[in-house]
């Protein structure tokens, strides 16, 4: 049987390629690490959506004198802001232009950018210099889980810091420089050699391998690591070869005013590097489509404190103190 076709995922912000990148400080000394590295601290909360369990970790920041509340997704290739933010901030949306020269299109709308610049929370000020793609607040509120947000931190902001992950302690932390040496990973617990992460060329986004059942190379496909996804899915095709069956229960998926039908499915492991989880839900479209596409979400990233070193592209896992479902409450 053939093995299935890739395809890398493609959000409302993913249009092109980041043509500005981000320069960013972080001023906290981080007393676990040697002192040639600063921290910058994000403690974050989750808000359950209506009708579905499902969460996104939001963040507040500061600027402008006014506080504004962002989603933290790697699942995003550009961060976003809200027309009404930019608005509120006194800026002038400029065109967004690809490396050639041309105006990025999204949905048929051209795409604006503006620059923001001072956001800070009472952990410090998290300088960042670079381009906020801006989008209708009533379209970025639509989506499941930004009903309240007024914008999202997108891999274009994370990936310059080397980002800890912290389900159990509702909290991501960001290290400059953004790659810590084997001794520094020990001191913030993470013992293991690493799992290869790859960025795709044409969205910027991380992506590593994930096994279903077994390591065998037809039981793997490339699995996009988004923050910004509750479940963990696989494609249809895969889902089919491997024989699996629905527990019955369908529900949905909403990508730019999209709703698409997800079936879900109890299967006895599956495993990312030496890291297995066993007898989970996994999750998997009714029709074999782009999106959602495979996808490692926070359903097993929740299971472990989570490094992402994107300059060696690299992720390390240290095992939760306390299992944290991202569908259940947080406090």
């Amino acid at each position: 049987m053939p093995f299935c076709a890739q395809a890398h995922a493609q959000t409302p912000s993913n249009v092109g390629k980041a043509t500005n990148p981000f320069h960013a400080t972080a001023p906290n000394q981080n007393d676990n690490v040697e002192p040639a590295y600063t921290r910058f601290i994000l403690p974050f909360t989750s808000l359950k959506i209506e009708g579905r369990d499902s969460y996104l970790a939001l963040v507040t920041l500061s600027t402008g004198g006014r506080k504004w509340t962002f989603a933290l997704d790697t699942g995003s290739t550009f961060s976003l802001v809200t027309d009404e933010m930019a608005n509120a901030l006194g800026l002038v949306p400029k065109t967004a232009l690809t490396p050639e020269g041309k105006a990025v299109n999204l949905d048929g709308h051209r795409t604006t950018f503006v620059t923001i610049e001072g956001l800070h929370n009472e952990n410090g000020k998290l300088n960042v210099n670079g381009q906020f793609n801006v989008i209708n607040k009533n379209s970025l509120n639509a989506i499941p889980g930004l009903g309240t947000a007024d914008g999202v931190l997108g891999i274009n902001v994370l990936s310059v810091f080397g980002v800890l992950w912290d389900d159990v302690h509702h909290q991501v932390t960001l290290f400059l420089p953004r790659s810590l040496s084997e001794n520094q990973r020990k001191l913030l617990g993470f013992a293991d050699q690493g799992v290869t992460i790859t960025q795709a060329a044409d969205n910027q986004l991380w992506y590593t391998n994930l096994s279903v059942l077994d390591k065998s190379f037809a039981n793997q496909e490339a699995a996009l690591i988004d923050t910004g996804s509750d479940h963990t899915y696989i494609s249809n095709c895969l889902a089919n070869r491997l024989g699996l069956k629905s527990d019955g229960k369908k529900t949905y998926e909403v990508t730019a005013n999209v709703k698409r039908d997800i079936l879900h499915t109890l299967i006895r492991s599956f495993s990312v590097g030496d890291s297995v989880v066993e007898n989970v839900v996994i999750s998997y479209p009714v029709q074999d489509i782009a999106w959602p596409p495979p996808t490692l979400g926070r359903d097993f990233l929740s299971r472990y404190r989570v490094l992402f070193d994107f300059q060696q592209g690299k992720i390390y896992l240290a095992p939760a103190m306390t299992l944290v479902s991202p569908t259940q409450p947080k406090p």
